[in-house]
């Protein structure tokens, strides 16, 4: 309908320009002299200008868009440019040029396009700035230019096919910002902001030898294994662990989609700034298992798949865990909980592997779906498991 609109008022504004030099025609052959023929003549000559400016062929101009980094943090702030070059010295009354910026990106008060009066050069550029609010890949897609004639009576228009990718970050908070409690009862008491971080530096088990100290013990392990076995840190051994992200909710729940991300990113930072090699799962059945590693390379690719990762309705839990180091620690972060997630933990946990469950969830909830019962048998078995409840990062742990 838009379409059939814009061709009428095309139609309608040629329909003018033949009345107006019909008019001047008849004016200058009626009247005669010098004047009503300068008239007419001048008219001709500024409708046959109009006419150039109409014309335009677009395959004669060129526009390219560069980005200074192809990968933003959180709220960081990136430049674009957009380059346009005419192929050959054509006349133009102006030039407009405007970039179609993805929804989610933020600008900084400077417009996504320009209009260029008079351009002679060859060549002309303009520069913007967007800032990444929200994680995620963003594909800028397509630049519209826009040319026209001296009295606006025609514009042409094209939208130019330019492809080009930025990869927001998610939110990174450092370890030592969050709170840690642990419920007793129908009181929250605080206990020590090491728990997580001790909990974290676990990188598995091994049998116990004379001189392990006793607090190194894993109780819980040694219980189901019938001997006493020790935990192993990542400090000593250099070992790290594997982080499972499963991207499975039961409702849309963004909120605690995006904390949860948030908290793996921050962990995936803590690993990197330490050293501590850190192997990476986005539960999915057409993704592939990230190695133990602890280059920038690796951890670029981690911060990628959290940049990408979306809720899945259906559970994605794999059939069976991805192989693994001997021992390797887990630590598994969910949004939500159902009988699925609770046989996959547990096959880890029969590996007799040391296993962390992170479970995100901000919405207040009662026991009707039966999350806190799984949670609880969860940890019956061995899983060490930690609720973040909201974005200041309070935890309960147990």
């Amino acid at each position: 309908m838009e379409e059939k609109g814009r061709q009428a008022v095309k139609a309608m504004k040629f329909f003018f320009l033949l009345l107006l030099l019909a008019g001047l025609y008849a004016y200058a052959m009626f009247q005669g002299g010098f004047v009503s023929w300068f008239l007419f003549y001048s008219a001709v000559s500024l409708v046959g200008i109009n006419l150039l400016f109409v014309l335009f062929p677009w395959r004669m101009v060129e526009v390219k868009r560069s980005i200074e980094t192809t990968t933003l943090p959180s709220e960081g702030i990136c430049e674009v440019t957009l380059t346009v070059t005419k192929k050959a010295p054509f006349p133009l009354l102006y030039f407009a040029v405007k970039d179609n910026v993805p929804e989610g990106l933020q600008g900084t008060g400077k417009p996504a396009g320009m209009v260029f009066f008079f351009p002679i050069g060859k060549t002309f550029t303009y520069s913007y700035e967007v800032k990444g609010v929200q994680r995620g890949e963003y594909v800028f897609s397509s630049i519209d230019l826009q040319a026209g004639d001296m009295f606006g009576f025609f514009k042409r228009q094209r939208r130019a096919e330019e492809k080009t990718t930025l990869l927001v970050y998610p939110s990174i908070h450092p370890l030592r910002n969050w709170k840690t409690h642990m419920e007793k009862d129908a009181e929250t008491e605080a206990i020590s902001t090491k728990v997580l971080q001790e909990a974290l530096s676990v990188a598995g088990v091994r049998d116990y030898v004379p001189g392990d100290r006793m607090t190194s013990i894993d109780w819980k392990i040694s219980a189901r294994a019938g001997k006493l076995v020790t935990k192993e840190f990542e400090a000593q051994e250099g070992k790290g662990y594997t982080l499972f992200f499963d991207p499975f909710q039961k409702t849309k729940d963004h909120t605690s989609f995006e904390l949860a991300i948030e908290f793996s990113a921050s962990l995936a930072d803590f690993c990197l700034k330490k050293g501590i090699p850190l192997g990476f799962l986005l539960m999915q059945v057409d993704k592939e298992k990230l190695e133990k590693a602890s280059s920038k390379a690796h951890f670029k690719e981690v911060f990628e798949e959290l940049s990408k990762a979306s809720p899945q309705l259906h559970s994605s839990v794999l059939h069976s865990p991805p192989s693994l180091e001997k021992k390797d620690g887990v630590v598994y972060v969910v949004t939500d909980v159902n009988e699925k997630v609770k046989d996959h933990i547990q096959q880890l946990l029969y590996q007799r592997r040391e296993v962390i469950v992170i479970f995100v969830n901000t919405r207040s909830f009662d026991d009707k779906s039966g999350e806190l019962k799984i949670l609880d048998n969860i940890k019956l078995q061995g899983a060490q498991v930690f609720h973040v409840k909201d974005y200041q990062f309070n935890i309960d742990a147990s």
